[in-house]
């Protein structure tokens, strides 16, 4: 019934090195986030208006953002037409991430002095015409959250859904232009993040649901020898029904091509 221990070997000691690393480039990664959405934040002192406290996530993180600045999501500016929200008072948002709220309300600050954007910031190479993400050596801790019930996922999908929630179309779209951008992305994750897409993204809105039936079918080679994918499949769900649907009109497509030659 119950097993005996052996003396640890030093794979274990590498593996608990190796998580307290990881936990300490989380806490890294958030403290860059919160310290550039404190600066925004100071940076729109001028702001006449109330400010107005936010209580986030399971841990019950507080925030302190300025009601117009808000008020620039419908979400929100529906809250606060609905309750006169003073200083003393706060919003609840129990099932957000703090980081990720983080990321919208830094969005919104910059918005305010230019076009929105979260670290890290997308940015345009003139010379080539192409676009990149700052800091793209940290990009593999940045573009990453532990979400409960879907484990790590790709942070830009979560801000994504996040966007919709909070009816920030624009950020929608620079969510989605980020995740474009990154690279080495596991099959596992890839699968993680687009279930997560699935559950919380509405079927008339099918752009991140997309985007990831279209990577996995770039990356057909890699996924068809995945044991991740072949559990994942087993399991079921409808994102898999529509990447049949996705790889029938790229095959359908493809003939199309040859026959017009």
């Amino acid at each position: 019934m119950f097993k005996s221990f052996s003396k640890p070997k030093k794979d274990g000691v590498k593996k608990v090195a190796k998580a307290k690393q990881v936990d300490a480039q989380d806490r890294a990664k958030y403290s860059k986030i919160h310290k550039s959405l404190n600066q925004n934040i100071s940076n729109g002192s001028t702001f006449s208006s109330q400010i107005v406290m936010i209580k986030v996530g399971r841990e019950g993180r507080t925030f302190a953002a300025h009601a117009d600045i808000l008020s620039l999501s419908p979400f929100f500016a529906a809250i606060l037409m609905r309750t006169e929200c003073t200083v003393t008072e706060k919003i609840d948002l129990l099932d957000e991430e703090p980081e990720i709220l983080s990321c919208v309300l830094e969005y919104l600050y910059v918005g305010v002095l230019k076009k929105g954007d979260y670290h890290p910031r997308l940015i345009k190479n003139n010379f080539k015409g192409s676009w990149y993400l700052e800091n793209s050596n940290e990009n593999s801790v940045a573009g990453k959250i532990f979400i409960r019930g879907h484990g790590k996922i790709l942070r830009d999908t979560v801000i994504y859904c996040a966007a919709e929630r909070y009816g920030l179309e624009e950020l929608k779209n620079l969510a989605l232009r980020k995740q474009v951008l990154q690279k080495g992305i596991e099959v596992a994750m890839i699968i993680r993040s687009a279930r997560y897409a699935y559950e919380n993204t509405a079927i008339s809105d099918p752009r991140l649901r997309s985007h990831f039936l279209s990577l996995i079918i770039r990356c057909r080679k890699i996924f068809k020898k995945s044991g991740t994918m072949e559990i994942e499949m087993e399991t079921g769900g409808k994102i898999f029904f529509d990447l049949f649907v996705a790889l029938c009109n790229h095959i359908d497509n493809k003939k199309v091509k040859r026959n017009d030659l």
